[in-house]
């Protein structure tokens, strides 16, 4: 198995479990916490650091999703 990438600055860690995966995140607070914990899922999906981030299309995104609330 390839060994999942750990952005840097991520509040996450991968651990070992028998029948599946754990996922460990940590942050100042729960939506912190919460945030890292979504970045290591699609981590263990994708390969984080082959992906590029778009702002404007990110915050088309969000500003959609706020819209319908």
């Amino acid at each position: 198995m390839i060994e999942p990438y750990i952005s840097p600055g991520g509040k996450y860690e991968y651990l070992d479990h028998t029948a599946d995966v754990q996922l460990h995140s940590w942050g100042s607070d729960l939506k912190e916490a919460l945030s890292h914990l979504a970045v290591s899922m699609f981590g263990y999906m994708t390969s984080l650091d082959k992906v590029d981030i778009d702002e404007r299309t990110s915050q088309e995104i969000a500003t959609g999703v706020q819209a319908r609330g």
